[in-house]
């Protein structure tokens, strides 16, 4: 049986590695790419956490951040052979943008949104002044006293993006395209099998559901598993427990 790591392991896990070498475990963790904190494209994600890099450590004492954590930060962006800033140069410039530059930033992302996560949680609600919620991207939460309702649709799976062993999942709501806002009061319910492929929907037996909160969801994969097909499949659940349909199947070969 493969062992699934919560959000919280798995940040720790890659951070002592540093190097992403371990691909003997099946992770699934949600990666909090939400984009009112990350952008989804590039250019503005990679304008965001350099800026906001700098402002958090012009502001660190004020805001209480972990001196460790800001040196794991300065290092994943500053690093003159490993950091963000090098390397996503080498994706923009027209003689080095290839693939192996390209996965080296696609698993600088998911550690540096890992690690910033670990900050923004460490940093008291009640700290953040008005500069500090725009430049950070981290508005004020108004909260609503009406009950939650079931969905009466269900999440739309889509691949955002697929890597060696690594896939992105788009999780929209159909009933607002525009938009990669969760339905108030509600999370998503994520299931997945790994098997052979085409197999018809009775003969997948879809276990290990995971409750989605952003509408981007992260998936690494073991390299026994590269080439077997995974299916997913979707619903919403609100705050008081009841679920939409499930969503149609999703399947994609593990690469």
């Amino acid at each position: 049986m493969k062992k699934i790591y919560s959000l919280q392991e798995l940040i720790l896990m890659v951070l002592k590695q540093n190097r992403g070498k371990n691909h003997k475990l099946l992770i699934i963790a949600t990666i909090a790419l939400h984009d009112r904190v990350f952008p989804v494209k590039w250019e503005d994600f990679n304008a965001f956490v350099t800026e906001a890099t700098i402002y958090l450590n012009a502001n660190k004492v004020r805001l209480g951040i972990l001196l460790a954590n800001m040196t794991i930060l300065a290092d994943l962006i500053n690093n003159e052979t490993t950091g963000w800033i090098f390397v996503y140069e080498k994706t923009t410039n027209s003689l080095t943008k290839n693939k192996p530059w390209r996965d080296k930033r696609d698993v600088l992302r998911g550690k540096i949104v890992a690690i910033m996560n670990i900050i923004f949680g460490d940093i008291m609600e009640s700290v953040y002044t008005s500069d500090d919620r725009i430049a950070l991207r981290h508005p004020l939460h108004v909260t609503h006293s009406t009950p939650s309702t079931k969905m009466l649709v269900s999440p739309k799976l889509s691949m955002e993006s697929i890597i060696h062993l690594q896939q992105i999942l788009r999780l929209q709501n159909p009933e607002t395209p525009d938009s990669a806002e969760m339905p108030d009061k509600q999370h998503i319910v994520l299931e997945y099998f790994i098997g052979l492929p085409g197999l018809a929907a009775d003969a997948i037996h879809f276990a290990d559901a995971k409750t989605v909160t952003t509408f981007l969801y992260g998936v690494a994969f073991e390299e026994s598993n590269a080439g077997k097909t995974i299916y997913y499949r979707a619903c919403y659940e609100s705050t008081r427990g009841e679920r939409s349909v499930w969503s149609a199947i999703l399947s994609a070969v593990i690469a």
